[in-house]
């Protein structure tokens, strides 16, 4: 799988459109392989830091709807503490991810993993 983030740098007769989210996935079918890409709902456009944008593929490629503690969460990101807590804070504030656990016992839960799915 491979995220990427796709730009519109010339369009003929419209607007250029934001940035979107995006993963290329390897896909099995009974003829052979091929892959397949998706267009995730969450918009570039809500995303004000590339580390929010860092820490989001993680979030939901490796720990899915059963989420992740800070700690867990900061180590597979390899962030600093400081530009996790920044970057967790904003995805937080802009409803983009959900602590499901408490406030000394964090477990951090993208807010649109039944859409993602």
């Amino acid at each position: 799988m491979v995220n990427s983030k796709l730009h519109n740098n010339k369009q003929k007769d419209g607007p250029e459109f934001d940035p979107i989210l995006a993963r290329l996935e390897a896909v099995r079918l009974p003829s052979g392989s091929s892959a397949a890409m998706f267009h995730d709902p969450v918009e570039l456009s809500t995303i004000g830091r590339e580390s929010e944008f860092q820490l989001l593929a993680p979030l939901r490629d490796s720990f899915g709807t059963t989420g992740a503690s800070s700690t867990v969460l900061r180590e597979t990101a390899d962030m600093s503490k400081t530009t996790f807590h920044r970057a967790v804070n904003g995805l937080v504030s802009k409803g983009l991810v959900i602590n499901a656990g408490s406030r000394s016992r964090t477990c951090y839960i993208a807010a649109n993993m039944e859409e993602l799915t």
